[in-house]
């Protein structure tokens, strides 16, 4: 199940970068976009709460406010504003990065056991994202190291959110009031930001295109987090976090079935080094459960 769940994450935000990318491009600042995908979010997810008459426990306030800013929030702001200095190919090997970087602050704060098939699972996995970009990736492109050092923070900051949900989600918080705490927190933060920074997108105005792609990134987020916490939960930090490859292969697929494309021979052996890499990872959780 987590392994199909993985997958099913995959493809939902597999498409998120090119939305990302034309709706930036069309004008919306990106504070103000950060600020609509994540309260359309947290109002869908506040509804379904009150439909089941959930809680929100209020007293996990710095668990919603710490996964809100460090794993959607301030990574979706850096994710916008990068997008419109450096090619979508360099960024999604920038974004690559963030299951290494989980695995490391994974074992170094106790929140997985280090193992060999871990660790080459999460090299293959690296190789393969890399091999499937590199050819669009546009990397020869002079792009200011500033950049570049300025989008490495996503992977970090997607790192600490991951294993920090791993090490200090108490036992009794379910997924949804966790999502929707951590929605909200990070919805109302960006509010306050966007009204400092800059002009409020009316979405309220004329709900076009761009109007309905936000709508549509604001659904994704609430669907993809619930399933995304309950893979940290069920799997690991590690294991979901490998989210980020099977994202690379989709969009690949993704523009090659829009622009009817052919699929070359390197997409296949990188989405297989993907796929085995993730499955040394969960060898490595099955020999650690019968240990």
């Amino acid at each position: 199940m987590p392994l199909i769940m993985l997958v099913m994450l995959g493809s939902l935000w597999g498409g998120i970068p090119s939305v990302a990318k034309y709706v930036t491009l069309s004008g919306v600042p990106p504070t103000s976009y950060a600020f609509w995908v994540h309260a359309i979010a947290a109002v869908l997810l506040l509804s379904v709460n009150r439909l089941k008459r959930d809680e929100l426990p209020f007293r996990h306030l710095k668990l919603y406010l710490i996964c809100g800013m460090t794993g959607s929030a301030i990574p979706q702001i850096i994710l916008y504003l990068g997008l419109k200095v450096i090619s979508a190919g360099l960024m999604s090997i920038l974004i690559a990065l963030t299951p290494i970087c989980t695995y490391l602050l994974a074992v170094v704060s106790q929140a997985e056991r280090h193992h060999k098939l871990k660790t080459a699972g999460v090299l293959l996995g690296f190789i393969g994202a890399v091999l499937i970009i590199v050819p669009d990736a546009d990397v020869e492109v002079i792009t200011p190291t500033k950049t570049i050092i300025f989008c490495l923070i996503m992977p970090v900051l997607f790192a600490i959110s991951t294993v920090y949900a791993a090490r200090f989600r108490p036992p009794d918080l379910d997924t949804l009031p966790l999502c929707t705490g951590m929605l909200i927190t990070a919805a109302t933060a960006l509010f306050g930001i966007a009204l400092i920074t800059e002009p409020l997108h009316p979405l309220w105005k004329q709900v076009d295109l761009v109007g309905i792609l936000i709508i549509y990134h604001g659904i994704i987020t609430a669907v993809g987090y619930i399933v995304f916490f309950w893979l940290i939960k069920s799997a690991g930090p590690l294991f979901s976090s490998q989210v980020t490859y099977i994202i690379t292969v989709v969009g690949i697929a993704i523009g090659a079935y829009v622009y009817n494309e052919v699929l070359s021979l390197l997409v296949w052996m990188s989405a297989g080094l993907i796929f085995l890499g993730t499955a040394f990872i969960q060898r490595a959780r099955w020999l650690e459960q019968t240990e």
